[in-house]
Parts: C-alpha cells; sequence; structure tokens
C-alpha cells in the first residue's frame, strides 16, 4: 500500500537489490551449478532477504557491506538536500523584492517607465498595440488568466469559479525553513460579494529526513496539508450545490402527496483546494481498500498541484499570462503526433494516450427512480 511519503519527490525507498547486470564470475561457476536456486536470485534481482541468504555467506556478507555503505551515500543526500535549502532560502530573499514590485505593476499600484517598459533589442520591430478607449489600472484578470493557461489548474476552474478569480489579485509563494518545513502559497482577493476573507492559505508540510538505513532519498516526503476555512456570503459558497427532490407518499390515506427533500452536495470548484484530502485514519484501515487507495491518489494529486504553482506557475507568471509558458514534460512530445497511431481494442476503439491532469469528471449521475430533480441555488 501505498504511504504519503512515497508519493513524487518523495519517496524513500526501502532496502531492495536491483537486478543483476549481467553475466555470473567464473570463480562462482561450480557454486551456481551445484544450486539452481541461486543462479534465479541473482537473475531475478535479490528482491529480499530470503534471497539473499541464499547465497555463499562471504558473497552475502560482501553485499551486506556494500548496503551498509549505500546508507551512508542516503545519509549525505538527505545533508545535500538540506543544504540546498538553506541556499533556497538565501536566494528567496533576494527574488523577494522582486515579486513585490511586479505585484504593483499588476495592481497598478506602479507604473513602469518607459525605460524599464522596454524589451527586447532595438533591431525587433513591435506592433504598436492598439489605445484602450478607456484608461486601465494595471494589467486586469492576470491571475486568472495565469491559473487559465497551465493545463493543471485550468481543470480545477470551474465556470462558476470565475468571477471570484477575477478578483484574485496576487499569489504569493512562502517557503518555510527549521524543524518544521514546507511552504505557504498566499491568495489575496480583493473586497468582493462571495467570501469575506481578503487572503486565503495553503500550506503543505514537508520532511526532510530518511528513514533508519534508508537505501535511497529522492526528496522531501509529504507530510499534510491545511488550507483556510472559507466565510462564504449567503448565497454564494461555489463548492456546494443544493439538490431538491420531490417523493411521492405510495401508500396510507395521503397516498400520492408529494413532499419535497432538500439535500446540500459538493460540487467541483477551484476552491476545493484549500479543502485537501485526509486520509482514512485508524488501526482499522484497509490499506489495501480502494477507499484508501483512493485518499492516497487524491492527496498526492493535491501536493503535485501545490508544488506545480510554486516551482512553475509563480516564478514565471507572466509566461503563463502571455501563453509562452509550458510545462516540461509536455515539450518532449510537441510536435510528434504524426508519428504514432493511437492504439485499437479488437472492437475498434482507439485509445486516448494524453495526460491524466488533476480536474474533476462532470459526467452527470442517471438517477433512474421516478423523482423529480429541481435545481435550485446554493447556499453558504
Amino acid at each position: 500500500a501505498q504511504r504519503t511519503d512515497q508519493f513524487p519527490r518523495a519517496a524513500l525507498m526501502s532496502g531492495k537489490g536491483g537486478k543483476s547486470s549481467g553475466g555470473i564470475p567464473a570463480e562462482l561457476s561450480a557454486q551456481l551449478a551445484a544450486n539452481p536456486g541461486m543462479l534465479a536470485a541473482l537473475q531475478q534481482g535479490l528482491a529480499g532477504q530470503g534471497q539473499l541468504q541464499q547465497l555463499p555467506a562471504e558473497i552475502s556478507k560482501r553485499v551486506n557491506a556494500l548496503k551498509n555503505l549505500q546508507v551512508k551515500h542516503t545519509a549525505l543526500q538527505v545533508q545535500f538536500e538540506k543544504e540546498i535549502l538553506q541556499l533556497e532560502e538565501k536566494y528567496q530573499a533576494q527574488h523577494k523584492p522582486l515579486y513585490e514590485k511586479s505585484a504593483t505593476i499588476i495592481s497598478g499600484e506602479y507604473e513602469p517607465t518607459e525605460e524599464e517598459a522596454k524589451f527586447g533589442s532595438d533591431d525587433e520591430e513591435e506592433e504598436e498595440a492598439p489605445a484602450s478607449s478607456q484608461p486601465v489600472k494595471g494589467i486586469p484578470s492576470f491571475w486568472l488568466t495565469v491559473l487559465q493557461n497551465n493545463q493543471y489548474t485550468a481543470q480545477m476552474i470551474e465556470e462558476h469559479d470565475v468571477p471570484i478569480l477575477e478578483h484574485l489579485t496576487n499569489i504569493v509563494v512562502e517557503p518555510f525553513y527549521g524543524e518544521q518545513t514546507g511552504f505557504r502559497l498566499h491568495f489575496f482577493f480583493s473586497p468582493n460579494e462571495f467570501f469575506t476573507e481578503t487572503e486565503l492559505v495553503k500550506t503543505y508540510y514537508l520532511s526532510y529526513e530518511a528513514e533508519e538505513n534508508a537505501l535511497a532519498f529522492d526528496g522531501p516526503s509529504y507530510d499534510k496539508a491545511e488550507g483556510s476555512a472559507i466565510s462564504w456570503k449567503d448565497g454564494k459558497n461555489v463548492t456546494v450545490k443544493v439538490e431538491k427532490k420531490k417523493q411521492k407518499k405510495k401508500g396510507g390515506k395521503d397516498a400520492g402527496k408529494t413532499r419535497t427533500i432538500t439535500k446540500t452536495v459538493k460540487q467541483p470548484s477551484f476552491f476545493q483546494f484549500f479543502s485537501p484530502p485526509q486520509a482514512p485514519e485508524g488501526d482499522d484501515v484497509d490499506e489495501d481498500s480502494e477507499e484508501y487507495q483512493m485518499a492516497q491518489l487524491m492527496i498526492s494529486s493535491d501536493f503535485e498541484i501545490g508544488d506545480i504553482i510554486k516551482e512553475k506557475i509563480v516564478p514565471s507568471a507572466v509566461l503563463w499570462f502571455t501563453g509562452e509558458a509550458s510545462m516540461d514534460d509536455e515539450d518532449d512530445y510537441d510536435g510528434e503526433e504524426e508519428d504514432y497511431d493511437d492504439d485499437e481494442d479488437d472492437d475498434g476503439h482507439g485509445h486516448s494516450h494524453g495526460h491524466g491532469g488533476h480536474g474533476h469528471s462532470h459526467g452527470d449521475d442517471d438517477d433512474d427512480d421516478d423523482e423529480d430533480d429541481e435545481p435550485a441555488p446554493p447556499k453558504g
């Protein structure tokens, strides 16, 4: 079963041997010939202590010595990552005034000079942009456009989120260091008709420690996430919808009469991001259950979205706004579609091999009973 410390960028591996790289040394031939199981262990990989014990004692001794050295390699890798973190902290302080100046330009608080607005070489001919019919302050809908131009965050945005995200004025990344390490994503909003807060925060907590005798360390492990509670104004909560159903009484003296049942249910929304998924807990949790596996998948997806905002979107916000930025993994496939044909099943249906993404599926469930559904405005 997958644990929360086994997500992308956060995998602490257990001690499993790798596959054999090829031939068997000549001096082992006699021993291997006498014990075919030993040869199989080498060919298939020493996947456990039981198979390791099938090797001659002197080889097991040497393999264990190599593993002890590997543990020391891992300890050095952990120390390396911690020192990288210190370097990140140093340069984060130097990036901060640049982010702050960007925010003043986007909001319209500061107007760049002609010199500051000059970009590119003098040889490049730049088409003259049309003048606005009315004065425009800053760059309207900057952060909404940024989020819509990234394929991962775009899938989180529903139509009912757009009017709210028009009020998004800035996104600030705040890494924190020390005994507890992680980062906060601050989302700033102008006063609006939807909720009372002007700032919403998503916090991710990470660990830079390896398990005892870990044989590899691939980066910080995910610990947990927390999000701001949102104080929705009456009837403006876009994370839920109110369903009304009419039910007919089937028997008794009131047979045929109808009553209206009202139920509030969750619906897809960008603002679900501030209610991070949680893994089931307790001694009776079945880590092989579909519920547990789905929770792990949602947690992993949530962490990946937060990491994309931190590492990709905020540092290159202007390039996402202009549409010049793209995710690195897409660059390897640009223009190559013509080189491949879609696979087909026996019934002739092709497979789609696109990115899975992190959005929601919005298909409506069919209701087979005789009740009539009547949509109603959501209430906070």
